[in-house]
């Protein structure tokens, strides 16, 4: 029963890691058309509406602080990638 329930986690990881991927290369796309318009990395009015989205869609069990803890860092995390990405470009 354990070893099923994992395998189950597993595969929804192997699942998130591919969207998290797929995520991040239009984040790419977004950073070169930011580039192109001079526009900051990192938009707070798009973030907070991100996890505004998401915490009204989320059905639970997670608490929507829990949803927005997680996006902080996705978004955190996709911001340093695009920097990286545009600093090397």
């Amino acid at each position: 029963m354990l070893r099923r329930l994992r395998q189950q986690i597993d595969a929804i990881d192997d699942e998130l890691l591919g969207l998290l991927n797929k995520r991040a290369r239009i984040a790419l796309e977004i950073a070169h058309k930011k580039q192109q318009q001079a526009l900051p990395v990192l938009d707070a009015t798009r973030e907070a509406q991100v996890i505004r989205r998401l915490g009204e869609l989320n059905e639970g069990p997670l608490t929507a602080e829990a949803v927005a803890r997680i996006y902080h860092a996705v978004i955190r995390e996709m911001c340093a990638l695009e920097q990286q990405h545009l600093r090397a470009a």
